[in-house]
């Protein structure tokens, strides 16, 4: 794996359990092990859903994704029992800590929220990207762009050209996705041309054909505005990788690309 495709994620975890005296091998008090900088509290708060008493939670983040969660709670040896009801009870450290993991930018097994990151960090990695991968990539940009939307993938073949749909308010709209190999790749009129059709036969009225190629060629454009204008379609917007990756640095700072959300509700007492 060259280092220059590759993409770093925190989606690992590894869980830890010890006594409030006791030293966890693997807690780092907020200091990232791989900035070995002190990182912010980014979350804390109790829970005394399980036994009554307070559960206290703490989670650190730092800017290279890497996170950690601390839970602090009473328990006995099973769930729900606290100081009062069982000699046993006894106050316990859980810990979960982000594991780093590296990736080839075109592994399909990547994780979105990894991938997401490190495309914005480094945009010619999209070129890399499997092309299955992409669809999910996009539907991942699309979700968060477009508020209050809800992005489905269609089927892996016999999708009948359309890789997306995109569900906004009252309206769906079909998705074209093209990874294209080359940054200098322009997008022509023939792929176009076939995406409308595509969205005419399934009896859509709106489509987006996105592509990571360079740009469109003016036929292309000519082609989407006529379609527009002749009533063929209601909407039919290209976006080439530049508008892409202006969707992407619109919504790579979601709240749900930050790994550690994803953990802070785990029951660690099962």
């Amino acid at each position: 794996m060259s280092s220059d495709d590759l993409v770093l994620s925190y989606t690992d975890f590894l869980d830890e359990q010890h006594g409030v005296s006791e030293r966890a091998p693997f807690y780092n008090a907020g200091v990232c092990p791989h900035c070995r900088v002190k990182v912010p509290v980014v979350h804390h708060s109790s829970d005394d859903s399980v036994s009554g008493l307070p559960q206290l939670v703490w989670a650190w983040s730092c800017h290279c994704g890497w996170w950690d969660i601390n839970r602090l709670g009473v328990f006995g040896p099973d769930t729900g029992i606290d100081a009062d009801d069982n000699e046993w009870a006894h106050a316990s450290n859980w810990y979960r800590h982000g594991v780093l993991r590296s990736f080839s930018a075109s592994d399909v097994s990547i994780p979105i929220s990894a991938l997401r990151k490190a495309v914005a960090d480094n945009p010619r990695l999209v070129h890399s990207v499997d092309h299955r991968k992409m669809e999910e990539f996009v539907a991942a940009v699309m979700s968060d762009f477009y508020a209050g939307s809800e992005v489905v993938l269609c089927g892996k073949t016999a999708d009948g050209g359309i890789d997306l749909l995109l569900v906004l308010s009252n309206t769906t709209i079909a998705v074209q996705v093209k990874r294209r190999t080359r940054p200098d790749m322009v997008e022509g009129v023939s792929a176009v041309r076939e995406f409308l059709a595509a969205v005419q036969l399934q009896g859509r009225t709106d489509g987006v054909y996105v592509t990571t190629a360079d740009h469109f060629s003016r036929q292309a454009e000519a082609e989407a505005t006529r379609a527009v204008t002749l009533g063929l379609v209601r909407t039919f917007e290209l976006v080439n990788r530049d508008r892409f990756f202006s969707m992407l640095g619109a919504t790579t700072s979601a709240p749900s690309l930050e790994e550690w959300r994803r953990h802070i509700d785990y029951s660690p007492w099962g």
